[in-house]
């Protein structure tokens, strides 16, 4: 089996193309195109800004769902114009059921992210507005782990874990001098700012007086969240449900460490546990 689709606007298209075959794996791909336009967002209730065009594409492939071995890979990338922004993302997954009650599936995501038009603050001098923007560079890592475990039909375990690391760093900061202007570089007037005290001073003429300051956007976000819950139908339609919850969260600005280091720093920080049991009784009426 196929399937193909094509879109076309005034200001893009898109493509599609769905393919399934006979022992059931599946290849889907899509692109699309996106022209220059005017984003009333980016400057977060600033002026409309003209952002350049941008190419997406997608790639997803899969196995027979009903095999004990299944597999999965979802990949994307796009990128702007005047080479203002590259994302990439891909995400693997597995699942074995090595038997009909037991099913153990992982999966695997990384994204990096390059934008030169991040929006960083607004600042305001002699009534007027500072538009700042960097480049940010981040990168991402995340896992999923589940286990879904049905030791009778009324008795089963179920767990379900996921750590996940974001890292960004800014530099070639910028602010917005002509948001609508035709040539990408005339929208932008190039600032140096100083760190000091994880935070930027800003001085437009290169003097000594810093006209404002802005803070570090520098960022390492960590976090883990797990739930293992046990399920017991003790007669019919009356169930006990017993679940450990547990978080770990932290986010350090400025941040310097590494997407796989800021993953590692989960094991100091300390939980968030929450217990529950949960009672219900079916009265047959």
């Amino acid at each position: 089996n196929w399937d193909f689709g094509m879109t076309h606007l005034s200001s893009g298209g898109n493509l599609s193309i769905y393919l399934e075959f006979l022992n059931k794996w599946a290849v889907s791909t899509s692109c699309s195109y996106t022209s220059q336009a005017l984003d009333t967002r980016i400057l977060r209730g600033g002026y409309a800004m003209l952002v350049p065009a941008v190419w997406y594409g997608s790639v997803y492939v899969k196995t027979d769902p009903s095999e004990r071995v299944f597999f999965d890979l979802s990949t994307n990338l796009s990128s702007s114009g005047n080479q203002s922004a590259q994302h990439f993302y891909v995400q693997p997954g597995l699942s074995v059921t090595p038997f009909n009650t037991l099913r153990i599936s992982i999966g695997f995501n990384y994204s990096s992210n390059s934008d030169n038009l991040q929006f960083v603050d607004t600042k305001s001098i002699n009534t007027e507005s500072r538009y700042i923007l960097g480049r940010i560079n981040q990168h991402t890592l995340g896992a999923t782990f589940r286990v879904d475990y049905n030791i009778t039909p009324e008795l089963s375990i179920q767990y379900y874990g996921s750590p996940f690391a974001s890292v960004g760093k800014y530099s070639e900061f910028k602010t917005v001098s002509n948001p609508r202007a035709p040539e990408y570089a005339d929208r932008f007037f190039m600032i140096n700012p100083v760190l000091t005290n994880n935070g930027y001073g800003v001085s437009e003429n290169g003097g000594s007086n810093i006209d404002y300051t802005f803070s570090n956007p520098d960022f390492a976000f960590c976090q883990f969240r797990s739930n293992l819950v046990f399920r017991w139908e003790y007669r019919p339609g009356s169930h006990i449900y017993v679940v450990w919850s547990q978080e770990r969260t932290d986010y350090i600005q400025p941040g310097g460490d590494s997407v796989s280091e800021t993953l590692g720093n989960l094991r100091s920080v300390y939980p968030n546990n929450i217990f529950l049991v949960k009672w219900s009784y079916w009265f047959s009426m």
